[in-house]
């Protein structure tokens, strides 16, 4: 078993990708995009209210930039005036054609698997969960949507292969975020993928439900679990003939853990390997979360770079109001606390005339927000309208009612109670909630509102709009929800600020501190797999060997199993005739002629068929006994024998019987092999005959 680590450490994708050689397959773990690079790119000309495009440095300027086209100075750093590219794993490190499986755990990340599906070398079956493939789906049509923005101004690309922001000279600052260390990114950016490639993508998707196994070349067998981490949301496990192996991926750490007293805990259970895949801290927020030495803390900041405050929150000093989480039980208690921190920042802007943003993309985290929100301005007898703005709000919002199978036991039980699943169906009946798939003169011309806006990158889409709309007015907030983000960056292009800006970091993480090491002492596998850069924060008080991986560097995974287990057919199994064997070790022994078959990553032997049956030689079994081996080699005429002992690398001594006869031969008695010696055929002949007839037959 080998894993090969696909993700630069610097990435901020949702999720790592791998690649897991299991049994002669190859298996490609996530398939996500690094939308943390669209903060390299302007925000689409018409929602900059300065023209920054056209924006010349003066001279004698201490902070003058000298750039050439595309790229273009923004405030005090430097992004591309360009049509985005978007950037992957290193997929051009794989031979696609040899991908026998993709396993997709959670929507974000499926956003690169028109990449590969389009390539006509690609065969291999992709197999995620029912509302994973169809929110997936949403969210590539919400990208593709948002990105004609990029297409109406820049007009589409010529170039197929490499962007031209990577074949001219790139600044230093930049060097990094676009070429990677010795250029090796370089192939790791795409052109955006259409609407056309996103529908041949999910035709080939085989879609499955929680505990519904899926073999794979009748070798593997993969079965998702509830991560408990979104609607569809998995952890897998993936078993072979001669090993098993439990994957989270990397935004599931925590909540395996932490439900690790209920079934999903049990449904991992039993597997000799723990993959865990998980993200390099990018954002501030994260880092201190990496500080083992850190102390309970919060940073509120004020950066120079632009009039706005930023605040950064985390989970230690999230200090929620709400009395009742209307959240699902299997979310982190952090994330409550996060959520309900979202929903009273909320709540204060709207009661001082404010509005609020928050740039979001399609998960079920929106409907969380929504929830929180609404629950919270009406407990702060606050007014002000919930607006949802996305090309896919609608048929997110419809989707979301119709898989009760998929939510939390806490949501079901609303439907036996004969009450929406989630709280926008009423929100949406009472008018509080309204969506829509672009900006609409409601929205723009509303009083004191929250505004939920793709896209999440703040590159594209009616969040773009609204924030430079609004981002002058000082009442105003700015909620950042995305947790590995540099903030800096985000905000590069919209400079100056007087909006307030806050950050509330919404994922669960393996780096909360005991997550990881709890999941591994509760499981208990032989090895666990996780990746270097979190060696630190990584123990085990049980006998589990961790090993550590890190980008592009095969990791060899140890044999976990020296013998097969076989299940045998009822009519072969009744004749078997086992033979007691001489050694007195209570052994015995039979002989049997099958047909091995292999499917559901199982070994299975049954009868063969008459026309395969053939005659098979005799087998032998034992050691020859010294005395009957001494009788049988006078008995064939070899009378001039000697006996004698040789003396072992281990200190111990075997018998030798030296035979002449004509030319000399010596039989060696080891006890797990009897070495015959002589350079003449039919000496060898005599004493082999002489050796089996002191062996048992079988």
């Amino acid at each position: 078993m080998r894993l090969i680590s696909l993700q630069r450490p610097s990435s901020g994708a949702a999720v790592d990708s791998n690649l897991l050689e299991i049994c002669d397959l190859q298996l490609l773990l996530e398939c996500p995009l690094d939308l943390s690079s669209l903060s390299l790119f302007l925000p689409t000309e018409e929602a900059l209210s300065e023209n920054a495009r056209r924006k010349k440095p003066k001279k004698g300027d201490s902070s003058e930039l000298v750039v050439k086209a595309p790229f273009r100075r923004a405030g005090d750093g430097v992004v591309i005036d360009a049509e985005p590219w978007y950037q992957s794993a290193d997929l051009s490190v794989l031979d696609v054609a040899l991908i026998n499986a993709v396993v997709i755990s959670r929507p974000e990340s499926m956003l690169a698997l028109p990449f590969l599906t389009r390539n006509p070398d690609f065969t291999a079956k992709i197999f995620a969960t029912y509302p994973t493939a169809t929110v997936g789906k949403l969210l590539m049509q919400e990208l593709v949507s948002s990105h004609r923005d990029f297409l109406k101004l820049y007009g589409a690309s010529s170039l197929e292969n490499h962007p031209e922001f990577t074949q001219c000279e790139v600044p230093e600052a930049l060097k990094d975020c676009l070429l990677g260390e010795h250029n090796s990114g370089i192939l790791n950016w795409h052109k955006l993928y259409s609407a056309e490639d996103v529908l041949g993508c999910m035709e080939r998707i085989q879609t499955l439900r929680y505990g519904e196994e899926a073999p794979i070349d009748g070798c593997v067998v993969l079965t998702p679990y509830s991560s408990g981490q979104g609607i569809g949301a998995s952890n897998w496990v993936i078993k072979g003939p001669c090993s098993s192996v439990t994957y989270v991926s990397s935004c599931d750490v925590a909540a395996a853990a932490a439900s690790c007293a209920s079934q999903d805990l049990t449904s991992l259970d039993g597997s000799q390997v723990l993959l865990v895949s998980a993200k390099q801290p990018t954002s501030s927020v994260e880092k201190l979360e990496m500080d083992t030495e850190a102390e309970p803390r919060s940073r509120l900041t004020t950066r120079p770079w632009v009039n706005a405050r930023v605040e950064f929150i985390t989970s230690h000093n999230a200090k929620p109001r709400m009395a009742n989480s209307v959240l699902s039980e299997k979310r982190e208690p952090q994330q409550r606390s996060l959520l309900a921190q979202v929903a009273n920042a909320a709540a204060d802007a709207l009661s001082k005339g404010g509005s609020v943003l928050i740039p979001t993309s399609v998960s079920d985290t929106v409907l969380e927000l929504i929830e929180t929100i609404s629950q919270e301005v009406s407990c702060a007898k606050v007014s002000g309208k919930i607006f949802y703005v996305s090309p896919s709000a609608q048929e997110f919002l419809a989707f979301t009612n119709t898989v009760p199978e998929w939510l939390s036991s806490s949501r079901q039980e609303k439907l036996y109670n004969g009450e929406s699943l989630f709280g926008h169906v009423e929100l949406l009946k009472e008018g509080k909630l309204s969506h829509f798939p672009s900006l609409s003169p409601e929205v723009v011309e509303s009083g004191p509102c929250v505004i939920l806006a793709s896209h999440v990158s703040l590159r594209m889409g009616p969040s773009v709009h609204i924030l430079n709309r609004w981002r002058q007015h000082s009442s105003n907030l700015l909620i950042l929800t995305e947790p590995d983000i540099d903030v800096e960056r985000f905000l590069l292009p919209f400079k100056p600020l007087s909006i307030q800006v806050k950050h509330f970091p919404l994922a669960t993480s393996a780096r909360s501190r005991g997550a990881l090491s709890s999941l591994i002492d509760r499981l208990q596998p032989k090895f666990a797999v996780v990746p270097e850069r979190l060696k630190s924060v990584v123990t085990s008080d049980c006998d589990t060997k961790i090993l550590f991986y890190v980008h592009r560097a095969p990791l060899k995974i140890p044999s976990l199993e020296e013998e097969l287990n076989m299940e045998l057919s009822a009519d072969l199994a009744t004749r078997i005739k086992p033979k007691q064997t001489r050694t007195g070790n209570n052994a015995a022994l039979a002989r049997l002629s099958a047909e091995m078959h292999f499917y559901d990553g199982n070994f299975y032997l049954e009868m063969p068929r008459v026309s395969r049956m053939i005659q098979t030689p005799q087998r032998f079994c034992g050691t020859p006994d010294v005395d009957a081996l001494l009788r049988a080699l006078r008995e064939k005429g070899l009378v001039d024998i000697q006996q004698s002992f040789a003396e072992q690398p281990d200190g111990s001594k075997v018998p030798v019987i030296s035979v002449t006869f004509q030319t000399s031969a010596s039989i060696e008695l080891n006890g797990s092999e009897t070495i015959i010696k002589t350079s003449d055929p039919v000496l060898r002949r005599l004493i082999a005959d002489a050796v089996i007839s002191c062996l048992q037959i079988i």
